[in-house]
């Protein structure tokens, strides 16, 4: 979506190096913020306009790449599920590897610390969701309910919009009335959706719970950012339920046409 509307109105993307150090081209850093090392600087007589590639958030580089009217997008998933998802399609060594029991996950989270790499940055089970937005390791470690208040205070303040996942299209139309765009610039086609989502041969019905315990800056972020967007669509007024339902067959609309044969060629989807 953002690629394709930078693309469109010819603006400038933050991007990393062709040789990184990571296997793919949309990752910027999994455990820092943007360097002179792993960003390339814009064509000169240009300023960077959108960045769209994964890389850990820290205020004072993106303020220092980024112009000072940038708007701060963030996405959010409630902490369990991705807890799921990275179990699934990660299989961290440190649970899957070094805990031999029928019950690899319970056991870890009976006390994670005691499998946990030793930074957070190279981890993706503790804390992971707080830690890209750039919460430090000492809070993550401490637990501390004061620092996390004021992490998420300070996240608060600085992302306008941070998408909930379990929310998305309702966050989508959210984004698009804060940035003015138009409803073709935020049309977008579900990919890669896992078609098997059953993580239940890895996890106990009580790991939730468990998880819950040892994930609490995640879930203070999640939690409050949910409320916010609740908040935030309620303060957008009735039509935004009307907006939402024409968004939801526009993009119905759009997935038909773009796996139907190729004799159609008018789009269907109404600014």
């Amino acid at each position: 979506m953002f690629l394709r509307f930078g693309w469109n109105h010819n603006l400038t993307f933050v991007l990393s190096p062709s040789k990184n150090d990571f296997k793919y081209p949309n990752i910027i850093s999994l455990t820092e913020g943007m360097t002179q090392k792993n960003t390339l600087p814009p064509p000169e007589g240009k300023h960077n306009d959108i960045l769209c590639n994964h890389v850990v958030y820290n205020r004072t580089s993106f303020r220092k790449y980024m112009p000072n009217e940038t708007f701060f997008v963030g996405i959010l998933r409630e902490p369990y599920e991705y807890f799921k998802s990275v179990l699934k399609y990660l299989r961290p060594d440190y649970i899957f590897k070094k805990i031999n029991t029928s019950l690899p996950v319970s056991e870890y989270l009976k006390d994670p610390r005691k499998y946990e790499p030793k930074s957070p940055a190279m981890s993706f089970t503790n804390n992971r969701l707080a830690f890209e937005f750039g919460c430090t390791a000492d809070v993550i470690d401490s637990s501390d309910a004061k620092q996390i208040i004021q992490f998420v205070k300070s996240v608060d303040s600085d992302f306008g919009l941070v998408i909930i996942t379990e929310l998305f299209e309702e966050s989508i139309v959210l984004l698009r009335r804060y940035l003015n765009w138009s409803t073709k610039d935020v049309i977008y086609l579900d990919k890669n959706i896992a078609k098997n989502k059953n993580t239940t041969s890895f996890v106990d019905p009580f790991d939730r719970q468990l998880y819950k315990r040892w994930a609490k800056v995640d879930y203070a972020l999640y939690e409050y950012f949910y409320r916010r967007l609740r908040d935030q669509i309620r303060r957008e007024g009735d039509d935004f339920d009307e907006e939402l339902l024409h968004f939801a067959e526009n993009r119905k609309m759009a997935s038909e046409f773009f796996v139907a044969p190729v004799r159609r060629i008018q789009s269907p989807i109404a600014n």
